[in-house]
Parts: C-alpha cells; sequence; structure tokens
C-alpha cells in the first residue's frame, strides 16, 4: 500500500463481499438500554447485510408434492410469507411478516400452509418505531405488520392456495429456568389464564403447566429476566396479580460413556443372608 491510507469506502465494500459470501460475521458492541452503540449497528446493516435481491432464492416444501420448490424475490412470483412476530395491540392479534416472493393488498385471503387454514387480511400497516403508517400493499423484501389472521401463530409460512409452499420453520430454544406463580384471587385467576395464553402466542420460548398438586402454575422462559418481564406485563398489562415463587434451574444430566462394574447386594433376613 506504500504507506497510503485504504479509502473507507473500500474497506466497506470488502466487508461487505464477506459478510453476503458468510466469510466473516461483524460483530457491534453497545447497549438499546443505555441508548450506546445503536446508531453504528443501524449504519451497519445498511452498509454490510444484503438486499432481498442480492439472496439466493428462499427454499421451501410443497404440502402437496413434497417436493423442494424455490421463490425468487419477486413481485411476479407467487406469493410466500414468513410470520416471525406476533404481538398483541390494544387486544388486537398484530403479526409481522418477511414476504419473500409476490404481492399482499389489504383485504386479500391468504393461505396458512403450516395449519393448512385460509386466513382473510384486514389491515396492512407499515411500522416505524412507536408509529404506524396505513398501507395499501407490501412487495417481495418487505416487512409488514398486518391485522385479521386468526390462526397464525410465530414460524407460519402465508402462501398463495393455488402455489402452496412450506418455508423453513422458526427453531426455538427449550426453557432453562421456571417460575411458580399464582393468582392472589379467584378474579385474577381469570384473569391469569387469558393472559398467560395472549403471552404464549407472542413468545414461542414461554412455556406454561399447572401443577395439580401444589395449585400452582408454573412458568418457565429463558432467563430470570425474561420471567421478570413476564410477571410485569401480568399486572402491568393485564391487571393480573399474583404471587410469585423462587426461580428453579433446569438441570440435565447426561450419559458420556459406557461402563461395566460389579457389585454384591447382602441383606440379613433371620440368620440367612
Amino acid at each position: 500500500m506504500d504507506g497510503a491510507e485504504v479509502p473507507a469506502e473500500e474497506i466497506f465494500a470488502a466487508i461487505r463481499k464477506a459478510t453476503i459470501s458468510l466469510a466473516v460475521v461483524p460483530v457491534m458492541c453497545g447497549s438499546a438500554l443505555r441508548n450506546k452503540g445503536v446508531q453504528p449497528v443501524l449504519d451497519a446493516i445498511v452498509r454490510f447485510l444484503p438486499s432481498p435481491e442480492e439472496i439466493p432464492p428462499v427454499k421451501g416444501v410443497n404440502p402437496l408434492t413434497k417436493k423442494e420448490e424455490t421463490r425468487a424475490s419477486s413481485d411476479q412470483e407467487p406469493l410466500a410469507a414468513l410470520a416471525f412476530k406476533i404481538m398483541q395491540d390494544e387486544g388486537r392479534k398484530l403479526t409481522y411478516l418477511r414476504i419473500y416472493s409476490g404481492k399482499l393488498h389489504a383485504g386479500d385471503e391468504l393461505y396458512n400452509a403450516s395449519h393448512g387454514k385460509n386466513e382473510k387480511i384486514s389491515r396492512l400497516l407499515k411500522m416505524h418505531a412507536n408509529k404506524r403508517e396505513r398501507v395499501e400493499q407490501a412487495s417481495a423484501g418487505d416487512i409488514i405488520a398486518v391485522m385479521g389472521l386468526k390462526w397464525v401463530s410465530t414460524g407460519d409460512t402465508i402462501c398463495d392456495e393455488a402455489h402452496p409452499i412450506l418455508l423453513e420453520p422458526i427453531e426455538f430454544y427449550e426453557p432453562v429456568i421456571s417460575l411458580a406463580i399464582e393468582a392472589k384471587t379467584p378474579a385474577d385467576q381469570e384473569k391469569l389464564t387469558v393472559a398467560l395464553g395472549k403471552l404464549m402466542e407472542e413468545d414461542p420460548t414461554l412455556r406454561v403447566k399447572y401443577e395439580d398438586e401444589t395449585s400452582q402454575t408454573v412458568i418457565s422462559g429463558m432467563g430470570e429476566l425474561h420471567l421478570e418481564i413476564i410477571t410485569d406485563r401480568l399486572l402491568r398489562e393485564f391487571n393480573a396479580r399474583v404471587n410469585v415463587g423462587k426461580p428453579r434451574v433446569v438441570h440435565r444430566e447426561t450419559i458420556q460413556k459406557s461402563v461395566e462394574c460389579e457389585g454384591l447386594f447382602e441383606r440379613e433376613l433371620g440368620e440367612k443372608k
């Protein structure tokens, strides 16, 4: 280089090329809680990550023929979208879709290939942080919020019924910590049941089971902070008051290798062994 400085544009171009080819993974440091490093992360997304047109066509399986199919990132292709997030918006179900191919229009009837059910869109919303913009259509490559889908859950494939496809589902980790909760009053118990059902729709890593012996509801999640947020939301959003027990970590054991051993069990019964 003869001591000359490398222009920033060339460095960015090299990192982008290596990132798209999966040769490197850029790592950014920061804290969203303290608003540190957020802007560099957003800049890195624009500079280094590929646009939908720069990645290979998404692969899936036709649920009828069981054969692999692809969908290119084009409006001319049949619709293929993945529901990657669900949240409750003033009591209504709001589904976030990543559109891989095709188009969506407000009022369209869609096919949920994961559950084999038909769905209908009532509204399309383009989200801007805490603001939203109502739109009439969305195209391949867009991330859009949809209202009106009843049967959808996180990881489901939404597509054209005439050209069905099942995209690779999202895999979720198993919970590592559990917490016992119980409603303070019978009225809170009714609210608790409804609230936990809605929270599980939003968060697939949250598991709930009822212990008959202790009459307690046990919630399981990915960490102590995760469960703290859940119990806080029960009171803040659903006005369900609960008593909270101590967290219990899930321990797992496994057999590492096979061994052989001998032992002798002796027991005296009167004068005999």
